[in-house]
């Protein structure tokens, strides 16, 4: 996903350069390309940082729900590690 996002990127920063060729403006397929791309690249990196929300939501639910289950458990643990 990190590869697939960063060669999109590559691929936008080159279509941006381009764009202040008056070739470019001249062929519609390319002018269509480049806005794929870009529009690739904006999705991408939302899932990237939607997901990246999800991962550490799941972390934190999954924290609190070991302390709730384990709390005592986890509490003599640390008890007789300080004895």
């Amino acid at each position: 996903m990190v590869v697939i996002a960063s060669m999109l990127i590559i691929a936008s920063m080159v279509v941006i350069a381009s764009m202040s060729s008056p070739l470019y403006w001249s062929s519609p397929m390319v002018v269509i390309a480049s806005m794929v791309v870009i529009t690739a690249m904006v999705v991408i990196a939302s899932v990237v940082v939607i997901a990246s929300m999800v991962v550490i939501a799941a972390m934190l639910i999954a924290t609190i729900l070991v302390y709730r289950l384990y709390g005592d458990h986890i509490a003599s643990i640390k008890s007789s590690l300080l004895w």
